[in-house]
């Protein structure tokens, strides 16, 4: 089979693009002229020059594939970033739906995110049928790649595309240390954060993640979702587990929820004050929900298997001790 991946310069998309390789398959990677190259610079690929955001580019990387598989998005947390992330995350993929139509594509892989799914601010576990309720709390990336998701069902169930949508949690393995979203948790493996929030995350092996991805080439009716994840785990046990890896005490002090609540509310008048606090107010508000998620679906229909969260992260921190990142 011959696979277009999008976002194949990051950290998933590596795993993929090599991941499809190793499985026998012909792989086309789209990317910008300016993109690294370095998670995949081992791998024999097909280059297509361009961006999700340019309709003409995407169409010219989809001609000629029997699959694509698009994993390209923008992750951010700051309110100024959702116009940005609305671009890439919704039109990017309304691009490669309208690319994949045009070019007669056989099977579109959407890699949404658990976001789509939301959370709870109680202990309780989602599946893909629980209700979005997170909307009214103005976060781009949750709500791009929600409406993203759904533009892609939308499609599918309406019989214009082969598809379905893959919803992975917070990935830890080898190579993750470069990413942005693993700053926090290297300083937590560092011991130089002290607190921690009351919420849960749901943590998974990013080679499970490929697998799920692999799989859902062929199998999974079109129009449906799929949950990809596999233990879910208090913040607080997660930072213990980063902080043992890394030799450091773990984070003693709960940051209450009401204290992140006030800061994050009056965010805009301590700014103008010049007092605005140092710490990432929205990821921290965040990490204050249960994003607990059931992967029943995808054991059964997609035959993932998923292994434990702490090797996942013993994995991610081996490798980044290895970097000399802790």
């Amino acid at each position: 089979m011959k696979v277009l991946v999008t976002g194949g310069t990051g950290f998933l998309g590596g795993w993929i693009v090599r991941g499809l390789k190793n499985a026998g398959h012909d792989v086309r990677v789209l990317h910008r002229a300016h993109s690294r190259l370095e998670e995949i610079k081992s791998v024999n690929f097909e280059s297509a020059l361009g961006d999700v955001t340019d309709p003409d580019s995407v169409d010219s990387a989809c001609r000629g594939v029997d699959a694509v598989i698009h994993a390209a998005g923008l992750i951010g947390y700051k309110p100024e970033l959702r116009d940005q992330m609305f671009k890439v995350n919704v039109g990017g993929t309304e691009n490669v739906i309208a690319a994949v139509v045009k070019q007669k594509v056989q099977r579109l892989v959407f890699t949404s995110s658990v976001v789509a799914i939301g959370a709870s601010p109680q202990p309780k576990v989602l599946n893909e049928d629980s209700l979005y309720e997170m909307g009214h709390l103005g976060l781009g990336y949750y709500d791009s790649k929600r409406e993203a998701e759904l533009k892609v069902l939308e499609a599918a169930k309406k019989g214009k595309i082969n598809g379905v949508s893959l919803n992975p949690s917070v990935m830890f393995g080898p190579g993750d240390g470069l990413k942005d979203s693993r700053k926090l948790h290297l300083k937590v493996a560092q011991g130089k954060i002290p607190f921690y929030t009351s919420g849960g995350i749901n943590v998974m092996n990013v080679e499970d993640a490929v697998q799920g991805h692999l799989n859902a080439l062929t199998r999974g009716k079109s129009g449906e979702r799929f949950i990809l994840a596999s233990e879910n785990i208090y913040v607080k046990e997660l930072f213990k587990w980063l902080a043992e890896e890394g030799g450091s005490r773990p984070p003693q002090i709960l940051l209450p929820k009401i204290f992140i609540e006030a800061l994050r509310l009056g965010r805009p008048v301590l700014n103008v004050l010049g007092i605005g606090p140092k710490l990432p107010l929205d990821s921290a508000f965040l990490a204050t929900f249960f994003h607990w998620y059931d992967n029943a679906k995808a054991k059964s229909e997609l035959a993932v298997t998923f292994r434990p969260a702490r090797s996942a992260v013993h994995e991610s921190m081996k490798w980044c001790k290895s970097h000399g990142l802790i």
